[in-house]
């Protein structure tokens, strides 16, 4: 779904420099502060400046900026923009190179030259040459005509390199497909972390994970959980394959983003001792990958929506997985287990119930336990504790949240 959404970053995790913006925040007594916002809270921000953080309470702030604030409103204005429009596209790639984005100016300037290829500014903006009348543009160490360039690769060893504010795209599909899903992509970091981030503290990442979209499966990598597997996200490598078939599994390819945003987002957040349990990122991994529609034109449905065919697996169960299997389950058992499908059922609609059940009173109560595992604590006690007191009442109150939302 690289035309869809698309992620995930640089084999060995290779750290890189944050977006190359000037983040600032003014407070209301007058000062302005300037560094990389790193963290957006409930009640705080965390700003970097130089190898120290300062954190400053939200009530004492009259405005900010941050890359992701410009990026988000960057989208906003792709959204409305008509991609054969020229001046349109000028001026996202102004409007991006203005707030310090320059993955995503160059990118503009790319879809520019697609459009006009003598354009000037797009020229210099994307990085580009003019060899007599030929457009010249740069993959790797070697320079290519542009018709080469934008055109679909016949080898793998030839794919091209797509930067984003977050992620590195590679692919030997059409360039003006792998624009569109840098900026599905970009669009899917911000969702997760609008949702996530204030709740949990998230930290943004320093890794960049990279996405390698395929389109001839003799080199696309067999995937850990299925041979048949259209897409998985390898963490060793910090890496998303993706195979470009037409019948790809739209919703497992958000699965497996979010898996590698996830994977991302908590290394600097959690520290080296913290950890998310897997029933979690099985759960929280569902509770995104449900809202994508089955085709990339179909409009996605909203965060915390039921999916009733995942309620319908625990429903109507014969012997629904014990509480204490979904919460010892590894990874492993969620994705290709004998039991897969029924635990991975069992985790979304338990993260669910967390979420969205009970009047939504449970939310809290679940981010905090979460927020203790990041932090190295063991959480199986205290989530049974605070969901109904013992494992029998809280698979019973699960049973009970899933048979209605099955309907």
């Amino acid at each position: 779904m690289i035309d869809t959404l698309l992620f995930v970053a640089v084999s060995l995790l290779s750290h890189v420099a944050p977006p190359e913006t000037s983040d600032w925040i003014r407070l209301k007594d007058g000062k302005e502060l300037r560094g990389r916002i790193v963290q957006t809270g409930k009640d705080a921000l965390r700003i970097q400046k130089g190898r120290g953080e300062l954190e400053v309470a939200l009530k004492d702030v009259a405005d900010w900026k941050s890359a992701e604030r410009s990026l988000a409103e960057l989208l906003e204005r792709a959204e409305r923009a008509s991609r054969a429009d020229v001046s349109a596209q000028v001026e996202l790639a102004r409007f991006a190179a203005e707030h310090g984005l320059v993955h995503e100016a160059r990118n503009f300037w790319l879809r520019v030259l697609m459009l006009d290829p003598s354009h000037a500014e797009a020229i210099e903006g994307a990085g580009a040459r003019k060899s007599g009348e030929k457009l010249r543009l740069q993959s790797g160490k070697a320079w290519l005509d542009g018709d080469e360039f934008f055109a679909p690769k016949s080898q793998w060893r030839d794919a091209i390199e797509i930067r984003t504010a977050h992620f590195v795209l590679r692919s030997d599909v059409a360039v003006e497909q792998m624009l569109e899903a840098a900026l599905r992509a970009e669009k899917h970091y911000l969702r997760f972390y609008d949702f996530l981030g204030p709740e949990i503290g998230l930290y943004v990442f320093e890794e960049v994970p990279e996405i390698r979209a395929y389109s001839n499966r003799d080199d696309f990598p067999s995937a850990w959980r299925s041979s048949s597997a259209a897409s998985w996200f390898a963490p060793g490598e910090n890496v998303l394959h993706v195979l470009m078939a037409e019948d790809r599994n739209l919703r497992q390819l958000v699965h497996d983003a979010t898996d590698a945003l996830l994977f991302n987002a908590f290394r600097r957040s959690s520290g080296k001792t913290g950890q998310i349990p897997p029933w979690a990122v099985e759960g929280i991994s569902q509770y995104f990958s449900v809202t994508a529609g089955l085709r990339p034109e179909d409009p996605w449905a909203p965060l915390g929506q039921p999916f009733g065919p995942l309620f319908a697996v625990v429903a109507r169960d014969p012997k629904p997985v014990e509480i204490k299997t979904i919460l010892r389950s590894s990874h492993q058992e969620f994705r290709s287990g004998v039991d897969a499908g029924r635990r991975s059922a069992s985790a979304y609609s338990l993260v669910h119930y967390f979420l969205n059940g009970d009047g939504g009173r449970n939310r809290e109560p679940f981010f905090a336990i979460l927020r203790d595992a990041w932090r190295g604590k063991s959480i199986e006690k205290d989530l049974v504790n605070a969901f109904g007191g013992t494992p029998e009442a809280l698979g019973a109150a699960l049973q009970s949240h899933a048979e209605a939302s099955a309907r």
